[in-house]
């Protein structure tokens, strides 16, 4: 997510709206939830997934937003992951078509 990027103003009441502005843009790119990526994905029953997800850094959740067979669940598989800010290791339970929401 970008950053607010304020201007150089000698106007005053500029100077405090863009400085209440970067105060709450602040707070906002600080929600893990909107700084995620959309990533489309084939999984197959009970093997993992390496899914690249971009973010730079660990995930902090997943969920799917779209799904080729209802019913279908999704987890983070157990084996071990040292590459966590590059990859997420991804199961699910049906062999499926996913879209998901990695933030």
């Amino acid at each position: 997510m970008r950053r607010f990027k304020q201007i150089n103003t000698s106007d005053f009441n500029l100077s405090r709206i863009q400085d209440n502005a970067a105060t709450t843009f602040s707070d906002i790119t600080k929600i893990a939830f909107l700084d995620g990526t959309s990533v489309q994905a084939n999984l197959s029953a009970g093997v993992d997934t390496v899914i690249e997800h971009g973010l730079g850094r660990d995930p902090v959740g997943y969920f799917s937003t779209s799904c080729s067979s209802p019913g279908a669940a999704l987890f983070e598989s157990s084996t071990t992951n040292n590459l966590r800010d590059r990859i997420i290791l991804l199961r699910a339970t049906a062999t499926v078509t996913m879209t998901i929401w990695i933030f």
